[in-house]
This record gives structure tokens, C-alpha cells and sequence, in this order.
């Protein structure tokens, strides 16, 4: 049990650690390998820069080479109906790019024909990765998303997968940059420009130099500050990850004390026998800590194997729950597995294990040679004030913490929480499961019921052990389910609030993941045609534009509007403070002013709120902008920022579109408009329209996507308090065998005895699962409203989902009554005089 507890934890934090260093690796490989020799970039804002500014950048000494590029994301239309794939595609001036990036075909030549590539704006060049992948070939034919709606493309070259090929998991496309820009609405921008420094030229230097020399609104980043870009961007979901692998090691703790203390138990005799010969306790503790040495070595080298097979498992689930959270996308090719990885876990692992060896041997251990030979146990001692004052103590650190936010500033913080919830829990325990049971005892006053109850009260430490390892696996399941049903609840209740058109319009994709191409605004005259549509005020389709906006050093969202139909006015945002709902969005739409919206977790963040100004860069450079509301949002954690798009079309010269909304005439409904436009429009064009109640679904899909591993670790949680209630209960079966011969002896029947022993072990599932619940309702209402909070980046609010405290109370009394059942019967079967004698 002992080697099978530490494999498990050890697994399981391995996999999570595995998975987020993986995670950082792809990244940062992912950006060298597209970065190729260019020591940095030149970026601009979302939407692009004036291709005139690479005549700037050329001027400007010291330059070996300046390589303009198109870099967006396009999605390849599989056949069949299913779900687009992410493509990168790069637009490249073929002339330039081979001073910064050297690309290798698979026929060892650039292009057979470059000047055939070059003059049809239909060439494309895939990785062999992934034209394997969607049985595609040299001169076949496929078909991508657009700004103008879907096209066809040929394939005229095949990249292997080497150099920039390695980057985005294969998922790379190449383009001349000309057409790039035809096909993606970019005519007259650039995306990057990629500079490779002249030979004995200082970086620094001209670095320094670049960003006094260019224009507002474009700015200098090296590799490695793209990399921390993301690692920031990441650090709140990997921190989620990591603190539920320290809580499966902590439970792990438990589990392999509960063992160790089994086998104590087990060889009492023994251990007496050794020290009536003279054997010291330091001694036995020694011999005791060797066996654990070699149990934790050899336990923890299996979890890193099963922790490994762990992790292939969960990183498709947590790359598509990073890649729908922070709207980038996440291509995990392969696990990282590092010494430094493995050295961590091996010390972790047999650490734990020595750690758990040695508590238990302090307490099994005391004890007097004749008492052990007899078989006597040292008597219960009742638990006292302070370790529920202690316990108190701890709890209260995460609540303070969750309210000053140490945990955001101070990683180590954060580090501390689980410890202080789990110990913090198992000091506190005690105290109400005495509560608890005299209030059973009062309030249910069979005969049985008070038996039982009699027996736990008489043996109330022994008790307390009993529930602790069901209680730690029981908080698992119900901290996630807490951590699960706020975000689910939080992000559901907002998309209801916000989702009101009858269809929204989009090139096909992930639509509420805005993982569609962007489309040419000029569509809306199209869609104002539909015979279904309704049009008031001269208001019919209306768009919005989602963006990356770069401010102090974060990437936020940006969201830019049109004036909503009249009959969404009211809905589609959702002003959470700065006056009137009303006023604000009028004031907001007219556009008079440069005045935003932000969201309150751009609140959060920043610290700006109603009345602020702040200066957000630009193509035309640095504006400033007025905050005239806070709206509720979660679709970027490190905030959100709402511009009418009259505005944003005229600081960004960008006339795209992620989405548009329509509502349906009065008489039609809006299945009837989706289908006129998929008739008319659809099919011609690879459009899709999505209604109210698909999208809503959509979202579900999209949250339980996100936390679709949590579910393997609650079923890890509830076979750990199997395990942990199993020995246990099996400990206490063999330190009352006297008592219950004594029972026997009076008269008690061999089916009473295993009733009695059944009945304890349901209660003690029972009040397990409700001091569960009650500790982990009141710990996490204050961690998902501050730390988590913090660590999300959103402004969370904390539910309590029925369906988790029925699971809690139903998984405590199944777990116990299982748990309860061999021992129950094992000690039914110990004859009398064995009992008696023992």
C-alpha cells in the first residue's frame, strides 16, 4: 500500500510538472524556430503597421538584413464537416527570407518552380507533418479560411521538419507575402519585420537606436521577451495545475503514514520482542526510516514511468484548455523529460515517504516491550484545544491571504496554500467530528446508532485518524468541484448576459474561442440583403472585431463595436459600474470622445477604474483614452478593453471583422434566417451562423474542455480515501480484537459485531464527506474570490454546485461502507478465545 500510495502521488504531480514545463518548451522552441538568425523583431499592434516603415528600418546603420513578414492565423476547412484545424501562415519575400530563415523541402530545393509559386496567388507550402496528417500531397488542393470567405489554394512544395518547420507543432503554412496580404486584408502592412544585425555590430546598441528611430506604436522585442510574454500570459493556469499536484502529493503524504502505520500495527509483537532484547527506539526508527528509503526510491521511480504515461494523457486536454482560455494556439509535439525533472520527483517522492515514516513511527513506536508483546496498543489519547487552534490558525492564513493577495506578488505564498489546507484541515477535523457524532447520538437515538456513536466518542483519536486520509481524498473532489462550478458559473452567467442575438455570423470555427477568420466588413451589405433579417433604425448586421492590445508590458483583449440593433442595446454589455447602464452605453456608442470600456478584471490588474485615463499604443501612435465604465467579461484573464469600432477603424486602419450579429425580422425565426443564410451565403463563401442557444452550449462545451482532467484526479482523490479509510479501519480491527472478543463473550452474535463495525464505518463516511464539504465551502470561497482570482485573472464568483455536494456526501458513505466491509468481516471471524487472549 505504502509503494503503491507514493507511485500514485508521485505520478500525478510528475505528469502536471511534465505537462506545464512542456507547455513553456513548445513556446519558447516554437519562437526560436521562427525567429531563425534575427537577433529581434520589430512589431507592431494588432492589426498590423504601415509596410512604409521597412524603408525606416533599412536606413538605419548597422542592419544586415531586414526581412518583412505576414504572420496570421488561417483555418484549413477539413472535409466532412469537421472541426478547421489551426493554421500559421507566414507571408515571406522569398528574396529576403533566406538570410534569416533557411527552409528545406522535402525534394532538398526551395520550389521547383519559383516563378510558377510566385505568380499564382493561389501557392501554398505545407510541413510534410502535417500534409501526412490530412492525407494531402505535392499539387493537391485545400481550402483555408479567408477575409473574403473561403478559398482555394495549391499545394506547390512540401517543407520538412527542420528549422521554422518545427514551430506550432507543423501547423505552418508559406505564402509570398503579396498574396498574403490580398488574402488576409493586409494590402499596404506588415505584421513583423525581422532584423538581423551586421557583423561586429553591438545588439544593444542597436536596439537602443531602433526604438528611438521608429515610429509610435512599434516596438523592439527580442526572442526571449517574447518567450516571457507567454510565460506571463500562462503563469495563473499552470499555477492552478501546480497547486492541485501539491495536493495529490500532500494526500499521498497521508496515505503512505496511514501504511506505514499498518505495518507497525501488524508486527507489534515483533517490534516488542526486539526491544525487550535491548533494542532502542532510535534503532527501530532507523531500521524503520531504511525501509521507507527504499520503498520511496523505488515507488517514486514508478510514478515517474506512470506519471509520464500520465501526462500524454492530460496534455491534449490541458493545450486545448490553455488554447481556449488565452485564445493562442498551444502545440505540445512532445514531453519534456529532463534530469532536473526526474532528480525533483525522486527527491519529492522518497522524501514524502521518509516524512510519513517517521510520524507514524513516533506515534507507533511508543510503546513499552511488555505492552507490544501482549499486543496491547498505548491508549487513545482524546486530541486537545490547540491542534484545533493550530488548524484554526492555518485556515485563516489562506483567508488573509486571499484578501491581501500575498499569493499574486509572492510565489512561495502560493506554494503554501495547499499545506496550510490540508493540515489545516486535519487539525480542525477532530474537534467537529466530536460535534458531530453527539449530535448524531442525540438526534437518531437507536440502539445501534448509539452504540456506534458510544464507541467512536470512547476512542475519539483513534477516530480522528480514521476520517483524516477519507476527509483529505473528500476535500480533493470538493475543492475541484468548488474551482470547477465558480469558473463554470462565473463564465456561463456572463456569456447568458452577453449572447443575446438570434445569429451570429463568422467564418467556420470556434467562434466564442475566436478561433474564425476574420472577414471583410463589407459582408454586412450582403447580410442587410437577407430577406429574414431585421433592420431598425437603419441598424441590421452589426460587427465586432476582437484584437491583442499590448499595454504596460500585457497582452490584453481588445473588443471593438458597432452600434447594436436596437433590440440589443440592453445585452450585449454588460456595464458592471460608472453610472447608468444606459447612459454609459449611449455615451459609449456615440463616440464623441476617445472614451473605452474595461473590464473589471483590467480593474484588477491595473488598478484604473471610472474617470481614469490611460494611453494605449496605436499605428498613429500613442492616444489617450478616457474609462467611462467597467463591464463583466472573461474573455482575456489579463483584461479587456471595449472601443466603439467607428473609433477603432480610424486609429487602426483595419476594416476586418471576427463576428457578426443578426436578429431575425418579427414573424421569422432565427432558424429560418440561418438558413437563407447558409443558402445564399454559406455555402459560396464557408460561412457559418451559429444561434442564441448553439453558442450558450458552445461555452459549456468550451468550460468542461478546460477541466476535463480534474475528473481523472477526482476519481484519484476518492480511491486514495478508499485506501486511506481501508487502513485504517483495518488498524483499528486489529487493536480491538480484545474488545471485541469481550463483546462476543457477553453474548454479541458474529452478524451483530459486523454491524456494529458496518454501522461505525457509514457514520464515519458520513460525517467524513460533511466535514469535507464544510471546510472546503468556507476555505474556497475566499481562495476562488481572491487567489484564485488573481491567479485566473478574472474576477471570479464562488457557486457551490448541487450536483458536488451530493457527490461528496454520497462518494463519503459509499467510501466508508466499502472500506468498513473486510475488516468487518475479518473481525467477525476471530474466534473468542483468540480475542480474549490477544
Amino acid at each position: 500500500m505504502a509503494f503503491l500510495s507514493i507511485t500514485f502521488g508521485v505520478a500525478l504531480y510528475t505528469s502536471i510538472d511534465v505537462v506545464n514545463e512542456s507547455t513553456l518548451k513548445s513556446f519558447s522552441s516554437g519562437i526560436e524556430a521562427m525567429s531563425g538568425k534575427a537577433a529581434f523583431s520589430v512589431m507592431g499592434g494588432p492589426s498590423g503597421f504601415a509596410e512604409s516603415a521597412l524603408s525606416s528600418v533599412e536606413s538605419i546603420p548597422g542592419i544586415a538584413s531586414a526581412v518583412p513578414v505576414i504572420e496570421t492565423q488561417a483555418y484549413f476547412l477539413r472535409a466532412g464537416g469537421e472541426s478547421p484545424d489551426t493554421l500559421m501562415v507566414l507571408g515571406v519575400d522569398l528574396l529576403r527570407e533566406s538570410s534569416i530563415r533557411a527552409y528545406r523541402m522535402t525534394q532538398n530545393a526551395l520550389l521547383e518552380d519559383p516563378l510558377a509559386f510566385l505568380n499564382q496567388p493561389d501557392s501554398i507550402i505545407l510541413t510534410r507533418e502535417f500534409a501526412t496528417r490530412h492525407h494531402l500531397d505535392t499539387g493537391s488542393s485545400i481550402e483555408l479560411s479567408t477575409a473574403s470567405g473561403k478559398k482555394k489554394f495549391v499545394i506547390r512544395g512540401m517543407l520538412t521538419a527542420e528549422g521554422p518547420a518545427l514551430a506550432y507543432g507543423g501547423n505552418l503554412a508559406i505564402m509570398d507575402i503579396d498574396a498574403a496580404r490580398v488574402q488576409f486584408a493586409k494590402v499596404g502592412k506588415l505584421d513583423r519585420i525581422d532584423i538581423l544585425p551586421a557583423n561586429g555590430v553591438k545588439i544593444r546598441d542597436l536596439q537602443s537606436n531602433l526604438e528611438k528611430t521608429l515610429p509610435q506604436g512599434l516596438t523592439v522585442e527580442s526572442p526571449a521577451t517574447q518567450a516571457d510574454q507567454i510565460r506571463q500570459l500562462i503563469e495563473g493556469y499552470q499555477g492552478l495545475l501546480s497547486f492541485v499536484g501539491v495536493l495529490a502529493l500532500i494526500v499521498g503524504l497521508f496515505l503512505v503514514m496511514n501504511s506505514m502505520t499498518i505495518s507497525i500495527a501488524e508486527r507489534r509483537r515483533e517490534l516488542g520482542i526486539l526491544r525487550a532484547l535491548g533494542a532502542h527506539r532510535g534503532f527501530l526508527m532507523r531500521h524503520l526510516l531504511e525501509e521507507a528509503l527504499i520503498l520511496g526510491f523505488l515507488g517514486s521511480l514508478c510514478g515517474l514511468f506512470l506519471g509520464k504515461w500520465v501526462a500524454g494523457l492530460m496534455v491534449g486536454h490541458i493545450s486545448l484548455a490553455l488554447s481556449n482560455q488565452y485564445l493562442i494556439p498551444v502545440f505540445v509535439d512532445r514531453l519534456l523529460w529532463s534530469s532536473r525533472l526526474i532528480l525533483k520527483a525522486l527527491i519529492l517522492g522518497t522524501g514524502t515517504t521518509l516524512l510519513a515514516a517517521w510520524l507514524a513511527g513516533r506515534t507507533g513506536l511508543d510503546i513499552e516491550p511488555i505492552e507490544a508483546v501482549r499486543g496491547h496498543s498505548k491508549t487513545p489519547v482524546s486530541p486537545g484545544w490547540l491542534a484545533p487552534f493550530a488548524g484554526t490558525l492555518l485556515l485563516g492564513f489562506i483567508v488573509i491571504d486571499s484578501r491581501l493577495g500575498w499569493s499574486q506578488h509572492h510565489p512561495w505564498v502560493r506554494t503554501l496554500n495547499p499545506f496550510c489546507l490540508i493540515f489545516g484541515s486535519v487539525m480542525v477535523s477532530p474537534l467537529w467530528v466530536r460535534i458531530l457524532i453527539r449530535a448524531l447520538r442525540f438526534f437518531i437515538p437507536l440502539p445501534a446508532m448509539r452504540l456506534s456513536c458510544d464507541n467512536l466518542l470512547r476512542n475519539s483519536a483513534r477516530t480522528s485518524s480514521n476520517l483524516m486520509t477519507l476527509m483529505v481524498g473528500l476535500m480533493l473532489v470538493m475543492v475541484l468541484s468548488l474551482l470547477n462550478g465558480s469558473i463554470k458559473h462565473s463564465v456561463l452567467t456572463w456569456f447568458q448576459k452577453t449572447l443575446s442575438a438570434d445569429l451570429v455570423v463568422s467564418s467556420t470555427g470556434k467562434l466564442l474561442s475566436f478561433k474564425v477568420q476574420p472577414l471583410h466588413q463589407s459582408l454586412i451589405l450582403e447580410l442587410n440583403r437577407l430577406e429574414g433579417i431585421d433592420i431598425s433604425d437603419g441598424i441590421g448586421a452589426t460587427g465586432l472585431r476582437y484584437v491583442k492590445q499590448r499595454f504596460q508590458g500585457k497582452t490584453l483583449a481588445l473588443k471593438a463595436f458597432d452600434q447594436p440593433h436596437p433590440r440589443l442595446k440592453n445585452a450585449l454589455i454588460e456595464i458592471k459600474s460608472g453610472g447608468d447602464p444606459d447612459e454609459v452605453r449611449s455615451r459609449f456608442f456615440m463616440g464623441l470622445k476617445p472614451e473605452i470600456l474595461v473590464s473589471d478584471n483590467f480593474v484588477m490588474h491595473f488598478g484604473k477604474t471610472t474617470g481614469d485615463t490611460i494611453e494605449l499604443e496605436t499605428p498613429q501612435g500613442l492616444r489617450a483614452f478616457t474609462i467611462i465604465g467597467v463591464v463583466g467579461e472573461f474573455t482575456n484573464p489579463e483584461g479587456v478593453i471595449y472601443m466603439p469600432r467607428s473609433q477603432y477603424r480610424s486609429l487602426y486602419q483595419d476594416d476586418l471583422v471576427s463576428g457578426f450579429f443578426l436578429m431575425a425580422k418579427p414573424g421569422k425565426t432565427p432558424e429560418t434566417l440561418r438558413s437563407e443564410m447558409d443558402r445564399k451565403m454559406g455555402q459560396r463563401l464557408g460561412l457559418m451562423g451559429t444561434l442564441n442557444r448553439d453558442l450558450n452550449r458552445e461555452a459549456e462545451k468550451i468550460i468542461d474542455e478546460s477541466f476535463t482532467y480534474t475528473k481523472a484526479i477526482e476519481w484519484s482523490a476518492l480511491l486514495v480515501g478508499l485506501f486511506g479509510l481501508f487502513n485504517t479501519l483495518f488498524v483499528s480491527v486489529l487493536e480491538r480484537k480484545r474488545e471485541f472478543g469481550m463483546l462476543r463473550a457477553i453474548g454479541m452474535t458474529a452478524k451483530g459485531l459486523l454491524f456494529m463495525i458496518l454501522n461505525e464505518s457509514f457514520i464515519q463516511g458520513l460525517l467524513g464527506g460533511m466535514v469535507a464539504i464544510g471546510i472546503a465551502v468556507f476555505v474556497c470561497y475566499f481562495w476562488v474570490i481572491g487567489t484564485l482570482s488573481s491567479l485566473m485573472g478574472w474576477v471570479l464568483r464562488f457557486s457551490v454546485p448541487e450536483s458536488a455536494l451530493a457527490k461528496t456526501f454520497l462518494a463519503g458513505i459509499i467510501v466508508g461502507v466499502l472500506a468498513g466491509v473486510f475488516p468487518s468481516v475479518r473481525a467477525a471471524r476471530i474466534p473468542i478465545r483468540e480475542s480474549l487472549e490477544s
